[in-house]
C-alpha cells in the first residue's frame, strides 16, 4: 500500500467517524428528518456491504468488477442524498435568518460542518471505486479492516441529551466507605496460596480466547507483566454500561470499558497459562 493510499485511508475514517454527528442535528428538524435516516440507513447499507466483502477477501476471492460496481452503485445514492439534503439544508438557513437572535449563525455553523465531512467523503468514495493500478487485494484488505474496526463507533445510535434542569438533581450523599486493608492477601508469586478455584477457569461467553488473542499472548512471550501493560496501554478507555463487547472485539477495536478490558485481561492471562477471574 503506498503513502498516498494510506493517507487517503486515515481521511476516509475520520470523514466516517465524523459523518453522524454531522447529521444528528437534522434528526430533529421535522422536514430533514427522512434525508437524515435515509443518509444513516446509505452508511449502514455501506458498512454491510464492507463487511460481506472483507470476508469474501478472507476466503481467498479477488476484489472483482462487480464489487467495485456495487460501491460505486452506494457511492451514486449518497450523492444523491447529499444533493437533496444539501438543498433542504439552505431552506432551513432562510428560515432560520427570519428567526433572528443565535438561529441563523447557528445554522450555518451547522451546514459548515456538514459541507466539510460529506464532499470530501464522496470524493473519496469516487477514489475507492476507482480502477487503478495502485489498488491491489491487500490493499482493499486493509482498508476494509481499517473502516470496520471504527464503523461500529461512526454508526451507533444517536442519544437523546437530557436537557439540563428539566429533573431534579441532587447530590445523593451517600457516607465515604473507607478502602478494606485487612485481611493482608499475599500473592501466589510471593508465596500465597496458588490453588486454583473453580473461577478462575469457568468458561464465559465474553471471554473467548480466540486465534487473534492466543497469538498476541505467544508474541507477549506469555509473560503476565507484559499483557497487563498491553492492555494497559494499548486499549483505549471507553465509558458505556456493564459488558458489551468482550474480548475479542474489544481487541479488535482497541478499545473498551473497564469490564471488556478486564474481559480481555482475563482471555490473555489464561491463554498464556494463568488462571484469572474478575474480583469487585
Amino acid at each position: 500500500m503506498t503513502h498516498k493510499h494510506r493517507t487517503h485511508i486515515g481521511v476516509f475514517i475520520l470523514i466516517l467517524l465524523l459523518i453522524t454527528p454531522a447529521l444528528t442535528p437534522f434528526a430533529h428538524a421535522g422536514e430533514g428528518r427522512t434525508l437524515a435516516a435515509e443518509m444513516q440507513a446509505l452508511l449502514e447499507q455501506t458498512r454491510s456491504r464492507l463487511m460481506s466483502l472483507r470476508a469474501d477477501l478472507t476466503a481467498g476471492r479477488t476484489f472483482t468488477d462487480a464489487d467495485r460496481a456495487d460501491m460505486a452503485v452506494l457511492t451514486e445514492d449518497l450523492e444523491v442524498n447529499h444533493l437533496l439534503l444539501d438543498a433542504r439544508m439552505q431552506d432551513f438557513a432562510g428560515r432560520a435568518a427570519t428567526l433572528g437572535g443565535a438561529a441563523a449563525s447557528r445554522q450555518a455553523d451547522i451546514r459548515a460542518t456538514y459541507n466539510r465531512v460529506l464532499p470530501p467523503l464522496l470524493e473519496l468514495l469516487h477514489q475507492l471505486c476507482a480502477d487503478t493500478q495502485e489498488q491491489t487485494d491487500v490493499s482493499f484488505t486493509e482498508l476494509v479492516d481499517d473502516i470496520l474496526l471504527l464503523l461500529g463507533d461512526a454508526l451507533r445510535p444517536a442519544h437523546n441529551i437530557m436537557i439540563h434542569g428539566l429533573l431534579p438533581v441532587r447530590p445523593c450523599e451517600y457516607p465515604t466507605i473507607s478502602p478494606t486493608t485487612e485481611p493482608a492477601i499475599v500473592p501466589a508469586y510471593a508465596g500465597g496460596d496458588i490453588a486454583i478455584a473453580p473461577a478462575d477457569t469457568e468458561p464465559a461467553p465474553e471471554v473467548q480466547i480466540t486465534e487473534a488473542i492466543a497469538d498476541l499472548a505467544a508474541s507477549l512471550d506469555w509473560n503476565p507483566v507484559n499483557i497487563y501493560e498491553y492492555v494497559k496501554n494499548n486499549i483505549a478507555t471507553q465509558f458505556y454500561h456493564g459488558c458489551m463487547k468482550g474480548a475479542s472485539q474489544t481487541l479488535a477495536q482497541q478499545s473498551g470499558n473497564d469490564a471488556d478490558q478486564a474481559a480481555l485481561l482475563i482471555a490473555l492471562f489464561r491463554a498464556a497459562g494463568y488462571p484469572a477471574r474478575y474480583v469487585k
